[in-house]
């Protein structure tokens, strides 16, 4: 069973589900998906014993980016079970934005610090805080400690996305 943990809005979306104590054969599914202000509802397909959830661009091209709750639910008669609930997360269709920075927080937050220690940073920039103190109102010595968590944040974020390990293997042969 491998159900994504995200959806890019605007985008088609197909993936089959089985449970072996819910055969297709038997029971009826759905896929809910829920946020703060959105929610988006897919009746799966019955294929033999599993389900299929599909939903096309135009359906997902609805949905708002953002973190939702996804629940499938199967039903047979008055016997409602929930077999799966999971956090997923709906991503903008990136051919719609105007601009977009690809950029995660971490990334963001060393630049600014990075942008700081140089006397560059942007007005925006300077308004960032940490510990409830914003980085213009910062110390040289707090700012240096901060350039460090956040290096090595990132550093762990590009790591994860290669598909490498969080450590660092070094190869050494002795003579």
């Amino acid at each position: 069973m491998v159900i994504p943990t995200t959806f890019i809005s605007g985008l088609s979306v197909s993936f089959p589900v089985s449970f072996s104590q819910y055969p297709a054969s038997e029971w009826d599914a759905t896929l809910y998906l829920r946020s703060a202000n959105h929610a988006a509802d897919i009746i799966a397909q019955k294929q033999e014993n599993s389900f299929l959830f599909a939903a096309d661009g135009m359906t997902t091209a609805e949905w708002l980016p953002g973190e939702y709750t996804a629940v499938i639910r199967v039903t047979k008669g008055q016997d409602v079970y929930q077999p799966y609930s999971e956090r997923v997360t709906v991503l903008p269709d990136l051919v719609q934005l105007d601009t977009h920075d690809p950029r995660s927080d971490a990334e963001k937050a060393l630049q600014a610090i990075r942008n700081t220690l140089a006397n560059r940073a942007t007005a925006d920039q300077l308004k960032l805080s940490f510990g409830g103190r914003s980085l213009e109102k910062t110390p040289i010595s707090d700012l240096l400690k901060l350039e460090r968590r956040f290096a090595v944040m990132v550093a762990k974020e590009k790591r994860a996305k290669s598909g490498r390990g969080l450590l660092k293997i070094t190869k050494v042969r002795m003579r």
